[in-house]
């Protein structure tokens, strides 16, 4: 610990931190801070959390930790860096303080079911394992825990784009890129800047030890992006009986555990294993999750779905086409493609959120009925009074597509809220 603090001391020149973000990362970040008896100050653009950030601030300080949301574009982290400061993201600051074996997991869907699963499938072999980063603990905090991860451990670490995009000295034993799809383009500008910020990751790779998915290779060749000549593609895989009855049973999960397999091979680890672990663990909450069935309508909850890929995939689960309660708040994605799916897999749209009221006619003039709800309890409810379609039953799907921050503070609030709308019913 006492070699820890000295590089503290040394690279904050014996400042006080500072850290800009006063939410989840910002906690682990003080949580490792306090450890090594390092003074710190908060940051938080909400001044009931925390001290606004300016110039006269700035200049007391050496070191800046970023929590993900404050990008290299923001105004303070933009100050900070005029007035001299080092600026850098919390998982790349931590990640130097940690000789446990880093397994990188990005992706634009399913990231968060994958590192749990390699987690939970790791822990199965009497190995500790711990997970990281964007799953919603971050690694400074691990690190500061009673019973951090040593040399022997693994940390599976959930790394989003902004993430990765900024990272500097991260060492990575292994890397999974689990897919690629439009997502974030508010934040990066295009595709090809969030591919580039993804594909930044492959500099960290200590050993050979990449697994990606077809999406990727496919706009790896678009925008002239090489890839190393140890990458393993690996295709989903198909109606394979060793993943019935699990959650990889599905799409995109199918692409999901095609890489972990070939990562498990990697480390000459037993299949059969694998097979046990995932019949044992247990479904992240709010992804593709079936709820339900009332009046011959089978609800289904997947509140996750923040992209247009992941709520596609959702619609091709079903065979018939669906009720489909979706909408939230724009990020910039270009929609076409996406409508053509929705003409394809939808019966009927109830939409929600600020984006509602532009996909309304938008559907309309393609021929597919919508009804412009407005709010999720309001779509639920003109769902149940929908005419049933089918005679054996229909189905309800809830994967919105779109952020949720226009109506609920996350996606965990918005899968809650649906859960609670239904089962209030039955």
């Amino acid at each position: 610990m006492s070699n820890e603090r000295e590089s503290l001391v040394q690279v904050s020149d014996g400042r006080p931190i500072g850290i800009l973000g006063a939410g989840v990362t910002a906690r682990g970040i003080v949580q490792f801070l306090k450890r090594h008896a390092i003074p710190y100050e908060l940051y938080d653009q909400n001044p009931s959390l925390a001290l606004p950030f300016d110039e006269e601030r700035a200049r007391r300080h050496r070191l800046i930790l970023c929590s993900p949301s404050f990008l290299s574009q923001h105004p303070w982290v933009q100050l900070a860096e005029k007035s001299g400061c080092q600026c850098l993201q919390e998982f790349d600051f931590a990640s130097r303080f940690t000789r446990a074996k880093l397994l990188g997991v990005t992706g634009t869907n399913g990231k968060t079911t994958t590192v749990a699963f390699l987690a939970h499938a790791l822990q199965s072999l009497d190995r500790r394992s711990f997970t990281a980063g964007n799953i919603g603990q971050a690694l400074s905090g691990l690190l500061a825990s009673e019973c951090p991860p040593t040399e022997e451990d693994w940390v599976v670490c959930e790394i989003s784009s902004t993430q990765a995009e900024h990272m500097r000295s991260t060492p990575l034993q292994a890397l999974l890129w689990t897919n690629f799809a439009p997502n974030h383009l508010s934040e990066h500008g295009s595709l090809r800047r969030y591919f580039s910020a993804k594909y930044h990751l492959l500099s960290a790779l200590e050993t050979p030890q990449f697994f990606c998915g077809e999406s990727v290779t496919r706009h790896a060749r678009k925008f002239r992006r090489s890839l190393p000549d140890f990458t393993q593609i690996c295709p989903p895989v198909r109606d394979d009986p060793r993943w019935r009855e699990t959650v990889f049973e599905l799409a995109p999960q199918r692409e999901n555990i095609a890489l972990i397999q070939a990562f498990w091979r990697q480390q000459s680890l037993p299949i059969e294993t694998l097979v046990r672990a995932a019949r044992s663990f247990q479904p992240l909450p709010y992804r593709l999750q079936r709820l339900v069935t009332l009046d011959k309508r089978t609800f289904w909850n997947d509140a996750k779905s923040t992209t247009f890929a992941s709520t596609i995939a959702a619609f091709q689960q079903f065979p018939s086409p669906v009720l489909w309660i979706g909408g939230g708040r724009d990020k910039g994605e270009t929609k076409e493609a996406f409508l053509r799916e929705i003409r394809l897999h939808v019966a009927h749209a109830f939409l929600i959120g600020e984006e509602g009221a532009v996909l309304h006619p938008l559907l309309q003039r393609r021929g597919v009925v919508a009804t412009l709800s407005g709010t999720l309890e309001r779509a639920l409810s003109e769902a149940l009074a929908h005419p049933l379609l089918e005679p054996r039953g229909d189905t309800v799907l809830f994967s919105p597509g779109y952020p949720s921050f226009d109506q609920f503070r996350n996606f965990a609030e918005r899968g809650k809220t649906f859960e609670r709308l239904i089962l209030s019913l039955s």
